[in-house]
């Protein structure tokens, strides 16, 4: 049973970015092997769900009436499952042995690359500004 039907079935909402935060705010915490099963559990759904998506996004364009609109939605929701998959492993992965150390935060993976452009200017304005 996937994890996001356990969710539903015990009354929690489900919020990706509320997940984000929180898992970066236990990003530094041990994980017992039933926490990386279940990351790993959210991964493998994730991948399977892109995959299909993918598949659906190959049949669509090349379809002629294709509404852009839909093309659009398909390439966020896969954009959006790849960002939640790296999060899940990296924090994931920081309980383990051997898994390259990295300290970004949730914004880094769950922004868009033009919002990060706007916070490193806005960085550079306050330093030049002191």
């Amino acid at each position: 049973m996937a994890v996001e039907t356990v969710r539903r079935e015990c009354g929690e909402p489900i919020n990706p970015s509320s997940e984000a935060a929180a898992a970066h705010a236990h990003a530094s915490q041990p994980q017992s092997a039933e926490q990386v099963g279940i990351a790993l559990e959210l991964i493998a759904d994730a991948a399977r769900t892109i995959e299909r998506l993918s598949i659906l996004l190959a049949v669509q364009v090349g379809e002629a009436e294709t509404d852009l609109r839909d093309t659009q939605a398909f390439i966020n929701s896969v954009e959006a499952l790849a960002q939640r998959v790296g999060l899940i492993a990296e924090r994931t992965g920081r309980a383990l042995k051997g898994f390259p150390n990295s300290d970004r935060a949730p914004e880094d993976w769950m922004m868009p690359p033009v919002w990060h452009r706007y916070a490193d200017e806005l960085e550079a304005n306050a330093q030049a500004a002191s």
